[in-house]
This record gives structure tokens, sequence and C-alpha cells, in this order.
């Protein structure tokens, strides 16, 4: 994508900058990578639909996370998209009565052979 963009922009040439391509390979294998790994292992342990609820997360840790690193401001749609982030998790997360003795039914009634 390095390339490409560099390519785009007009750019004549390459960054040559050892520490540039070290930290673009660190970026695309650590917090990209270990990151997926650590997601994926989550959802295998949890189930997909139970972290599906928690995919709507990531924008609303990129926002603080912007205020609190990079000083931007907190804009009104950001904070009408955190109210319904939130709500979205919390009834998201509610555990039924009715959903959850179905379940448990599943489990116990198991063929046999």
């Amino acid at each position: 994508m390095v390339i490409w963009e560099q390519t785009i922009t007009d750019w004549s040439e390459l960054p040559t900058s050892l520490l540039l391509w070290v930290m673009l390979i660190y970026v695309g294998v650590f917090p990209t990578g270990i990151g997926n790994m650590l997601w994926n292992r989550g959802i295998s342990i949890l189930g997909p639909g139970q972290c599906a609820i928690f995919m709507n997360g990531i924008p609303l840790v990129a926002a603080i996370t912007s205020v609190l690193v990079l000083d931007e401001p907190i804009l009104v749609l950001q904070i009408i998209g955190f109210l319904f982030i939130g709500s979205g998790v919390i009834l998201g997360s509610q555990n039924s009565g009715p959903i959850a003795v179905k379940k448990e039914e599943k489990k116990t009634t198991s063929l046999t052979m």
C-alpha cells in the first residue's frame, strides 16, 4: 500500500529511511496481526453472536484514544454515536430467560446410540 500511495501522490521516490520501514512492518505484524489473532481466539471461546456486539466498540475506543493522544475535539455526532453504541451493547448483552433455557435444553437432550 505504501508503494501504491507513493505512485498516486506523485512522489518521485520511495522513502529510504530504515526506521520508517521498521515502523511499517511493526504496525503490520504486532497490532494488526496479533490483535486479529487474539480477537479470533476470543470469538472461538465466546461465540460469534456474543462477540459481534462488541465490534461496535472499536470506533468508540478509537475516538476516545484520538481525544487523549491527539487532543482532537469530541463532536456532537460522536456523542450521539457513543450513546447508540453503549445502548446497543447493553441491550445485546442482556441475557433473556427463554433463550438461555432453550440453549440448556439443547445441551441436555443429546442423541446417544
